[in-house]
């Protein structure tokens, strides 16, 4: 069995991605394709794997916007994680059933990229990857927007800064999880510039023939140029110090033209260039403690109606604004 990891950080394009493997022929393995206002083309994920990957993270103390979880500290061979790697291999087994080679994409994939390494090697199973690169710039900007959608579903991340390190953090991840094997790197933007082109790319990398009508079909009917609605530029750049690693990352690891087949250790190589964020590696418990903290807490009030719990107190009311020098000097 072929599986083939669609990687890359949330709101990079990953759905896009695997759509376009769909139509040059790549299975998917046994789900239903969801859709939501985010994803209106449909998110292409198993939602079980998708669960599991979630309550994996809560065990870890974590959750996919946790950008204090370093998952290069994690040892999947721990006896903790044996029962998860159980379960996982399960799930990949059921999943796949019948199917000599496959895709899956979860944007938790690449947070737990180690793991999932670790799982494969428990089935056999030869694995291969696809890292679609996106701008750390509009990563964030698409992340404030969603989270500007749906105002109450982002308590971690609302901000360019914290997204841009949830960007750092998770490609030092999958960088340094590669392995020696074949990666095939995209950017992000070839998706919608030269899309056939790049979806053909990908089917020579997993050994695919598509057939070119349904090329086509991705990029008349699929596709969706709208729906590309964030894009960096000098002003929505965050000029934090978490946006200038991201953006060091990106540069060493984006590849000249729309895509490039990455070999041996190219992705350990360019972890470990980053010494900069190296060095803010140590710092990154204490934030995963608090955002695990935050998100724990921000997960008991959500279900509390749901148990039949008190709801939370109404927050006293804001104070009035302070009044100006000239409504104090009037009276008002």
């Amino acid at each position: 069995m072929q599986m083939t990891f669609v990687l890359g950080v949330h709101r990079s394009g990953t759905s896009l991605l695997t759509a376009g493997l769909h139509h040059a022929g790549c299975p998917l393995g046994h789900f239903q394709n969801h859709t939501n206002p985010d994803n209106p083309k449909g998110e292409f994920e198993h939602g079980d794997i998708v669960a599991f990957n979630d309550r994996l993270l809560t065990h870890l103390g974590a959750s996919w916007d946790n950008w204090g979880f370093d998952a290069t500290a994690l040892d999947p061979g721990g006896a903790d994680l044996r029962p998860w790697r159980d379960q996982a291999a399960d799930l990949l087994a059921r999943a796949f059933e019948g199917q000599s080679r496959a895709a899956l994409k979860d944007p938790r994939m690449a947070t737990l990229l180690p793991f999932w390494n670790a799982v494969l090697g428990d089935l056999g199973w030869k694995g291969r990857h696809i890292l679609v690169i996106r701008p750390p710039a509009d990563v964030a900007l698409s992340q404030v927007q969603r989270a500007a959608r749906r105002p109450h579903g982002f308590p971690v991340i609302t901000d360019t800064e914290s997204m841009c390190a949830l960007w750092a953090v998770t490609m030092h991840t999958v960088l340094a999880a590669l392995g020696t094997g074949p990666v095939l790197v995209l950017r992000h933007a070839a998706l919608y510039d030269a899309p056939r082109r790049t979806i053909a790319a990908c089917a020579d990398h997993l050994g695919l023939a598509p057939d070119p009508e349904r090329l086509v079909e991705f990029e008349t009917r699929h596709l969706d140029p709208s729906l590309r609605r964030a894009r960096g530029t000098a002003e929505t750049e965050a000029p934090g110090r978490w946006h200038d690693l991201a953006r060091r990352i990106y540069d060493d690891a984006v590849p000249e033209g729309d895509s490039a087949l990455r070999d041996g250790d190219w992705g350990a190589r360019i972890a470990a260039k980053q010494t900069d964020l190296h060095a803010a590696l140590p710092l990154l418990p204490a934030v995963h403690r608090s955002i695990g903290t935050l998100r724990a807490r921000f997960d008991a009030l959500e279900a509390a109606p749901a148990a039949g719990a008190m709801p939370p107190p109404a927050p006293d009311p804001a104070p009035p604004p302070p009044r100006g020098i000239l409504a104090r000097l009037l009276g008002r």
